[in-house]
């Protein structure tokens, strides 16, 4: 629910709409009058705010520690890559390949191996489709 609000809101406000100008091109947003500087703030909240709900939707599941968010990390890296830097589609995508290829690498191979074989399909889709599954960039 929340990845569907921010991708709504980053697609149709004004604001979501200067977001992206700017991160595409940071001297073309600034010529069209977009205050690039204000808008990176709000991003910086923006991403505060992501962080901090996701924070509070997973720590009452996990140990609360300050390495807690290590093995997340590593996982949001994946699938920002196979899905593809900056496609919501994307990651939405790659979230749900690498949950299936973890859950069944788990349940077939051995739940040690489950983090290894997320890692080896990232290396295949580096190897195979380097800007990721859903991404516009070309090869």
């Amino acid at each position: 629910m929340t990845v569907a609000t921010m991708g709504i809101f980053l697609r149709r406000s004004d604001i979501g709409k200067a977001i992206r100008a700017a991160a595409s091109n940071r001297l073309g947003a600034n010529l069209c009058g977009i205050q690039v500087k204000r808008v990176y703030l709000i991003s910086v909240g923006l991403a505060t705010t992501a962080a901090a709900v996701a924070g509070g939707v997973m720590m009452p599941y996990y140990l609360v520690s300050p390495f807690a968010g290590h093995e997340f990390l590593n996982k949001s890296f994946a699938i920002a890559v196979v899905g593809g830097m900056g496609s919501f589609g994307g990651a939405f995508l790659a979230a749900m390949i690498i949950a299936m290829v973890e859950a069944f690498g788990g349940m077939l191979l051995s739940p040690v191996l489950a983090n290894a074989i997320v890692f080896g399909l990232l290396i295949l889709v580096l190897l195979f489709k380097p800007s990721g599954l859903l991404s516009n960039a070309r090869n």
